[in-house]
C-alpha cells in the first residue's frame, strides 16, 4: 500500500486541469506500477499540499498522512523528489524516524534509492544536508539583502512602532502619537527617572502602539513598562534614522524627535549607565522562596554597582516591571534578609519536629521542588517549540516569498528567545539532577543540631538545598520590615513560623 505524497510551495497554475501536483503524482504511479510484481499498489487517497513550504510540517494533506500511517493504512511512502515531503533536515528525520518505527519505507522515484536499504538511508542524509545547507544560504542572502536595503535609508518592515503608520510600505508620521514620543523624551529630559516617568505615562493614559497584524490578530495598546519606555529612548527612528546590521544610517522616513533632544537623552542614558540593575544570575539563597506580601508577587535577585562596590537586593516583580511606585517598600536589601532568615533557622532547627520533616521532605521522590521544576521544564519545551515552528515561518517567508518585511529583524528576536530559552533548560535540568541527590539523615541531623558552624562550611548551593527542605515559603512586608517563615510539615500543607524581624 503506497501512500503519494506531493505538494508545491506556491499557488500559482494550481487552478490548471493539470498542474503540478497531477504531474508529482502521474510521475510516482508510473514508478508504482513497474514495481507491480513486488506487490505494490498505489492508494487512491491524495496525500496534495499545494500553496505550503516545505520548510515546516503545517500542512493538511501531509498531518493526514501522519495519520493514516498511525492507523497503519500504510506501507510505503513515495513522492517524487525528497524536497516535496520536506525541505528540513530536521523535520525529516523525525518523520523518517516515526517511518522507521513502524516499519515504513520511503522513496523518491527520480533520485532512486529506497530508506529499506542502508545505502538508500545514506544517500537520503546527504541530500537531506544539501537541501538544508541550500536553505540556509538563501536565508543568509535574504539578510543581507534587508541589510543593504537599510542602508539605502528604506523601511524593510517589523513591529510598527509608535508615532508612526505604516502606509505603502514606508514609515508616515501619526500626529497624535508623535506628540506622545515627544513629550516621553520631554519627560525624560526633565525628570531622568523611568519610573517618575511611567507614572506620568499611567496617569494620562498612555499606551503602547496598537495595530492589527497580517493574521487579524490584535496586538499592543497596553501600560508601558520599564522595557517598552527604554526601547523607545533608544530608537533611532525617532531622530531619522534606521539600524542596518550595527550601523546606523540616514532613513528615508521624517524625524519626529529633533538632533538635540535625541543627543541629550542619549547622553543621559549612557551617564546614568544601564537603567535596569544588573540581574543576579547566579543562584541566590532565597530565590524561589520569596514572595511580596504587598502585591502577591515573586521576589527576585538583582545587584547595582557604584564605583568598585556591588549592592545585592530582592525586589518584587511588580517593582521591577512598573516602577517603585507601583508597589513601595518591596525592595530589601539580600545580605540583611539573609541574614535574619538564618538566624531565625538556627533556634527553629533544635526543633525535633523541623528535623523530621525536613528528613520527610528530602527523602521523597521525586520531591515537590522537583515535580515543579520537571513542568517548568515541560512548558520550557514547549516554548522552544514554539519558537523554533515560527523560526520556520520566518525562513519559508525568507524561502518562498523573497525578502519579507521585517522577516530579518524577526529571525533575530526570535533566535535570541530561542536561545534564551535553552539556557534555562539547561539551568533547570542541573536543578532537577541536584534534587535527586538523597540527604543523608545522619549529616542532615548534625548540620540542624550544628547550625552555625557547619552553615559557615557549606557551598552555596548546599546552603539553598538545605533552606528548600524545611522552609515552604518566605513572605516579606515592606511596611512592617518584617518576613514570615512557613515551613515544611512533611506532609503538604505548611505550617507558619513566628515572623521573624528584619532591620532591612
Amino acid at each position: 500500500r503506497v501512500a503519494i505524497y506531493t505538494r508545491k510551495s506556491t499557488s500559482e497554475g494550481l487552478d490548471q486541469e493539470f498542474n503540478s501536483l497531477d504531474a508529482q503524482r502521474e510521475a510516482v504511479e508510473a514508478y508504482v506500477q513497474s514495481q507491480k510484481g513486488k506487490g505494490w499498489v498505489a492508494l487512491t487517497e491524495r496525500y496534495d499540499d499545494g500553496g505550503y513550504t516545505g520548510a515546516n510540517t503545517e500542512r493538511p494533506g501531509f498531518r493526514r498522512l501522519l495519520q493514516d500511517i498511525e492507523a497503519g493504512e500504510v506501507d510505503i511512502v513515495a513522492v517524487y523528489k525528497i524536497d516535496r515531503l520536506s525541505r528540513s533536515l530536521g523535520d525529516f528525520a523525525r518523520v523518517i524516524d516515526v517511518l522507521d518505527n513502524r516499519g515504513i519505507s520511503f522513496v523518491s522515484v527520480t533520485q532512486d534509492f529506497n530508506t529499506a536499504t542502508s545505502m538508500g538511508k545514506l544517500t537520503l542524509n546527504i541530500l537531506m544536508s544539501f537541501a538544508q545547507f541550500e536553505r540556509e544560504v538563501i536565508a543568509e542572502r535574504t539578510r543581507d539583502k534587508i541589510v543593504a536595503t537599510r542602508r539605502r535609508g528604506d523601511w524593510t518592515g517589523g513591529t510598527p512602532v509608535l508615532g508612526y503608520d505604516v502606509v505603502d510600505k514606508k514609515l508616515v508620521i501619526n500626529a497624535e502619537e508623535a506628540e506622545q514620543i515627544r513629550g516621553i523624551f520631554d519627560a525624560f529630559l526633565r525628570l531622568q527617572s523611568l519610573p517618575a516617568i511611567l507614572e506620568e505615562l499611567h496617569e494620562r493614559g498612555v499606551r503602547t502602539k496598537r495595530y492589527t497584524s497580517g493574521s487579524g490578530r490584535t496586538h499592543g495598546g497596553r501600560k508601558f513598562d520599564k522595557a517598552s519606555l527604554r526601547r523607545i529612548l533608544q530608537n533611532p527612528l525617532y531622530v531619522g534614522d534606521l539600524r542596518a546590521g550595527e550601523s546606523i544610517v540616514s532613513g528615508n522616513h521624517d524625524a519626529i524627535v529633533d538632533r538635540g533632544t535625541w543627543d541629550r537623552a542619549q547622553d543621559h542614558t549612557e551617564q546614568r549607565g544601564p537603567t535596569a540593575p544588573e540581574r543576579v544570575r547566579s543562584q541566590t539563597l532565597l530565590s524561589g522562596l520569596l514572595w511580596c506580601e504587598r502585591c502577591g508577587e515573586r521576589m527576585v535577585a538583582h545587584s547595582t554597582s557604584k564605583g568598585a562596590k556591588r549592592y545585592r537586593y530582592y525586589v518584587c516583580q511588580t517593582q521591577l516591571k512598573q516602577g517603585a511606585r507601583a508597589c513601595p517598600g518591596s525592595r530589601v536589601s539580600a545580605p540583611t534578609l539573609e541574614e535574619s532568615v538564618v538566624d531565625r533557622l538556627r533556634v527553629v532547627g533544635r526543633d525535633p519536629k523541623v528535623l523530621a520533616a525536613a528528613l520527610k521532605v528530602s527523602n521523597e521522590s521525586p520531591t515537590e521542588e522537583a515535580n515543579r521544576l520537571q513542568s517548568r521544564q515541560r512548558a520550557l519545551d514547549a516554548d522552544r517549540n514554539q519558537l523554533r515552528r515560527r523560526r520556520r515561518r520566518v525562513l519559508n517567508q525568507l524561502e518562498d516569498g523573497g525578502p519579507s518585511a521585517g522577516a530579518s529583524e524577526r529571525l533575530r528576536q526570535v533566535e535570541a528567545q530561542i536561545e534564551n530559552v535553552e539556557s534555562e533548560r539547561d539551568d533547570s535540568r542541573e536543578a532537577i539532577l541536584a534534587l535527586h541527590d538523597r540527604v543523608d539523615e545522619e549529616e542532615l541531623a548534625d548540620s540542624l543540631a550544628a547550625f552555625l558552624p557547619l552553615w559557615e562550611e557549606l557551598l552555596a548551593d548546599e546552603r539553598r538545598r538545605l533552606l528548600e527542605l524545611v522552609i515552604d515559603r518566605l513572605t516579606y512586608s515592606g511596611e512592617k520590615g518584617t518576613v514570615d517563615i512557613e515551613l515544611r510539615d512533611g506532609s503538604g500543607p505548611s505550617k507558619k513560623a513566628e515572623s521573624c524581624r528584619s532591620s532591612a
